[in-house]
């Protein structure tokens, strides 16, 4: 059985980082910006159906939620326990390894971002996506504590291209999109 064992408040106040004290998922980040993108993944459909979700991210031992402004935590945070406890782990495997098929430059992107960005935007309860993408360019959008977060949207961005430029040595085009 799942159980949230912490909860850690993140620097965007409308997201919250919860501590789990079994593994969800082994090196992955699964993280959706709506239900939509969310459809073929059991524990975030479950997520998304608790009122308010706005954003669902998680990972080995951590699951982000975003709410909307106006939803209390307390009634998010008993909806979060109750799927966590009732919540299959097993259903998980059939996703775990599936890879998205990117072009050649974007896929040495993602590999570089989920080596190089995601373990420090994860600390914080965050996270990072392609969403959007052709063979030069990509659109990344922030997820969990990430997603408002002003320090997301001006310093990170310049990390997270400095370190695709210097890592990939080709031209690529990268933008944040909402």
């Amino acid at each position: 059985m799942l159980i949230v064992v912490d909860v850690i408040t993140t620097q965007n106040p409308h997201a919250l980082k919860f501590v789990l004290n079994k593994k969800l998922i082994r090196n992955n980040v699964r993280s959706y910006g709506n239900p939509d993108e969310a459809e073929k993944d059991p524990l975030a459909k479950k997520l998304f159906d608790i009122e308010g979700i706005t954003s669902v991210w998680y990972s080995e031992r951590f699951v982000t939620l975003e709410k909307k402004k106006e939803v209390p935590w307390g009634n998010v945070q008993k909806s979060l326990v109750e799927v966590m406890r009732n919540f299959d782990i097993k259903t998980l495997d059939a996703i775990e390894n599936e890879e998205r098929a990117f072009p050649p430059l974007v896929k040495e992107a993602d590999k570089i971002i989920k080596s190089k960005i995601l373990p420090y935007l994860t600390n914080d309860g965050g996270s990072v996506n392609i969403v959007e993408y052709d063979d030069h360019s990509i659109k990344l959008k922030y997820i969990g504590a990430c997603a408002g977060c002003g320090s997301a949207e001006e310093s990170t961005l310049k990390i997270i291209k400095q370190t695709l430029r210097n890592e990939l040595h080709k031209p690529l085009e990268i933008e944040i999109i909402q």
